[in-house]
């Protein structure tokens, strides 16, 4: 009887392990196309800021391949005014301080510059030591061209009221 017990367990537990990792498989399938179909871009990095991987949508923003941005450091891509603050913000993450996304500056392929939102954090090996960082980037570019677009049309209609020699009067119906 206890033999019968055992097999019908040990069965039960092959199937749950099986359950489990075609789970996983399903989950890591599904986490491989979030990651190359997000929107925004991911960027790997060792400690000290050498390109490890990124996303599709990075190679897409800056117009560099996989291969290329593999061969490059973080600072052939940050805008030069940007680097010593990232060298500093790294240092302070490494203290175990928690950043706020940043904007800055990243330059395309060909010579361009793109604005971003960045956020940061440590990647750690299983002591705590770290390894590397991941970096989320936002493109930023249709923000700065809306906020253009409205400051234009604000700095037009500000101009036309500042000229009208009469008054108008603003009445709710």
């Amino acid at each position: 009887m206890t033999s019968v017990s055992s097999r019908k367990h040990i069965s039960t537990k092959a199937k749950s392990k099986k359950s489990i990792n075609a789970t996983q498989g399903k989950a890591q399938g599904l986490y491989q196309s979030v990651y190359e179909n997000l929107a925004e871009g991911i960027v790997w990095t060792d400690m000290d800021g050498l390109i490890a991987h990124v996303n599709p949508a990075v190679e897409s923003l800056l117009g560099y391949s996989l291969p290329e941005l593999e061969t490059m450091h973080m600072h052939d891509i940050l805008h030069p005014d940007y680097r010593e603050e990232a060298m500093d913000a790294k240092a302070r993450r490494i203290k175990g301080e928690k950043l706020a996304p940043r904007e800055r500056a990243w330059i395309k392929k060909d010579g361009s510059e793109v604005p971003v939102e960045v956020w940061t954090t440590l990647l750690r090996d299983e002591n705590g030591e770290p390894i590397g960082q991941l970096a989320g980037i936002r493109d930023l570019t249709w923000k700065k061209e809306s906020a253009k677009a409205l400051k234009t049309i604000d700095d037009r209609y500000r101009a036309v009221f500042e000229q009208l020699q009469e008054g108008i009067l603003w009445a709710a119906p």
